[in-house]
């Protein structure tokens, strides 16, 4: 019933946008936006590129939505448009567009896609070995066994011979079968990297809700109240990818392993003190700024986490941890509702996984709420060392520096 119901919800709106509603066209662009983007990733590995691709496919397809006779079939149409542009974008030319109408009927005689992945049964299994396909190859079985391109479609897209095509097929069918260039004794670290550098996962992350700009809710109501209680702080922003180089302790000399990579010099942003970092590098103190927003990094309990933090850089003559820990504190009493807090000192290394270079902060503490029988982490606050204070472009023997890093989801979870 409710695949029924979404199919008769995808027709209306497919049918108002197509007699001319803004409106229902936005909507239309908000449910495929996550798929336009995730397979011009997969075919031009090149976020960049693959946001202009689907801006591009959007509006080709609204101005040639009266081509399309058959509302139900927008989501194919639709991808043929998708790919249509980053063909033209890899090969630098454009491609004449063709009406779904206009393309005859292909029946294939190949084995039955069902048969060769045998979804019902092990379809997580055929996926995980489906990675290991060189790049050549897993595009054609992608397109051909799951998204259900005919091999002449594949052809026109790709732009190469269908005798190309079944070869590829082929090979790639025997190397699915016989577990060819898979060693077992690397598939848990091919499985890790494979996250770390995964389009499709990094096109799911940035792909999800941004909660601090939802009105009422509750992330961005915490966030509300840490700006009223930092009123004296400016805010900063940065891009979600940034370049490598701007993390705070990279060793250029090999992949982060907590961070998403997107290409060998951008990354996913792992925290916002590197955003708040690079606008305060170089400024003589007093300095106070922050930074909220969504961070990615890749974590040993699950494939990948995306949350929301904010993060704070003080930068003063006679800062100390209280300077920062006391507003902080009646921030968390506010925002948490009265549950229980405690602050905790700790000696080991701020930012351990995270820095090559050293360990930041020459001593920390952090703020743990109560909920039910656990402590949980909602604030950390730490005093910059040398060489934090060095990479923000200060004389340790002259500056003091404190930061300090708010869990918003943490807040959230405790309060409710």
């Amino acid at each position: 019933m409710a695949q029924e119901a979404d199919r008769e919800s995808l027709e209306t709106i497919v049918t108002l946008a197509r007699a001319g509603d803004t409106r229902a066209y936005g909507a239309l662009v908000r449910q495929f936006e996550g798929m336009a983007r995730s397979y011009a990733l997969r075919y031009l590995h090149d976020f960049h590129l693959a946001q202009d691709v689907a801006q591009e496919a959007f509006l080709e397809a609204y101005q040639c939505l009266g081509n399309l006779r058959e509302p139900l079939a927008f989501p194919a149409w639709f991808r043929r448009i998708v790919f249509k542009h980053c063909d033209r974008v890899t090969r630098g030319k454009r491609l004449a567009a063709l009406p779904l109408d206009s393309m005859p009927e292909q029946r294939d005689s190949s084995p039955d896609p069902a048969q060769f992945l045998d979804l019902q049964h092990c379809h997580e299994k055929n996926l995980e070995k489906l990675r290991t396909l060189p790049p050549h190859e897993r595009i054609v079985v992608t397109l051909f066994y799951l998204n259900g391109y005919s091999q002449n479609e594949i052809s026109e897209f790709l732009k190469i011979p269908i005798s190309t095509i079944k070869n590829r097929l082929r090979t790639a069918r025997l190397r699915l079968e016989t577990g060819r260039g898979i060693d077992a004794r690397d598939e848990r670290c091919s499985a890790e990297s494979d996250e770390r550098h995964s389009l499709r996962v990094i096109s799911e992350l940035l792909g999800c809700p941004k909660s601090l700009e939802t009105r009422a809710n509750p992330v961005r109501s915490v966030w509300e109240a840490v700006r009223a209680g930092l009123d004296h702080y400016e805010v900063v922003y940065g891009a979600e990818i940034e370049d490598r180089d701007d993390i705070l302790g990279e060793d250029s000399g090999k992949p982060v392993d907590y961070v998403f990579h997107l290409s060998k010099d951008k990354v996913l942003r792992p925290n916002m003190l590197d955003i708040v970092a690079k606008a305060v590098r170089g400024r003589k103190p007093p300095v106070r700024s922050m930074a909220p927003g969504r961070v990615f990094q890749v974590a040993q309990s699950a494939p990948y986490w995306m949350s929301n933090e904010v993060d704070g850089i003080l930068l003063e003559d006679r800062a100390t941890l209280n300077t920062v820990r006391d507003p902080l504190d009646r921030i968390l009493s506010l925002a948490l509702g009265g549950k229980k807090t405690r602050w905790i000192e700790e000696q080991g290394p701020f930012f351990s996984h995270m820095a090559k270079q050293g360990p930041f902060l020459s001593h920390m503490t952090k703020a743990q709420a109560r909920s039910g029988d656990d402590w949980i982490t909602v604030c950390i606050v730490g005093a910059c060392d040398g060489t934090l204070l060095r990479c923000l472009g200060q004389d340790p023997r002259k500056a003091v520096g404190c930061v300090f890093g708010i869990h918003l989801e943490s807040i959230v979870k405790v309060r409710s």
